[in-house]
């Protein structure tokens, strides 16, 4: 087992199984929840907006992770993840769509890239291989399951009712990251420059 998995880096591997579990439903759902709803083919829009937004942001979280600090990174993340799947628990409208890409680029695509990055931070250069498979061996089995679990509801009670919930869930990201690494991982620097009183 140990040749998989790392326990350093499990900490951060059970927040990237909360964090992209809405993503799983949004991949397989929101092209029939564009139809059901009148937005022909909004769900393309979103991933090419996705796409963008990534290759766009991913830089600029890079290096905030670097000089700043992860928390910077990851705590607005996981928030925008959530917000994303709220947005789309209530569009009506192509341009909703649009906006809730636009959001996920910035938020579960920035979550990846950090999430890996701290997960490899956590451990020794010799078990950078056993970190990579410990954060992906619980991502992919996040974005798994998650059409199978939740599919049932959004059968039942309809898309905005499973959106909303899987909103839910990943929010809780936010007190599962502060608990494993957050609030003893404090910030390299302010992120803003002190004020300086003589001035």
């Amino acid at each position: 087992m140990d040749n998989y998995i790392d326990r350093k880096a499990l900490k951060v591997a059970l927040v990237a199984f909360i964090v992209p579990i809405g993503y799983g439903c949004v991949t397989a759902y929101l092209a029939a929840m564009s139809e059901e709803r009148g937005m022909g083919k909004a769900a393309s829009y979103f991933f090419l907006t996705v796409a963008i937004v990534t290759i766009i942001s991913r830089p600029f979280c890079g290096r905030l992770f670097d000089r700043v600090g992860e928390n910077i990174v990851i705590y607005p993340a996981i928030v925008l993840a959530a917000l994303t799947l709220f947005i789309i628990a209530r569009a009506d409208a192509a341009w909703m769509i649009v906006a809730a890409g636009v959001i996920h680029g910035l938020g579960l695509s920035n979550f990846q890239s950090s999430g890996q990055a701290l997960a490899l931070k956590l451990v020794d250069s010799s078990r950078y291989a056993q970190a990579t498979s410990t954060f992906f061996i619980l991502w992919d089995l996040s974005l798994g399951v998650t059409p199978s679990l939740f599919g049932y509801i959004a059968h039942e009670a309809g898309f905005g009712v499973m959106y909303t919930m899987l909103g839910c869930v990943v929010l809780s990201g936010v007190v599962l990251y502060y608990f494993v690494h957050g609030r003893t991982h404090p910030l390299k620097r302010p992120l803003f420059k002190p004020r300086d009183p003589k001035a």
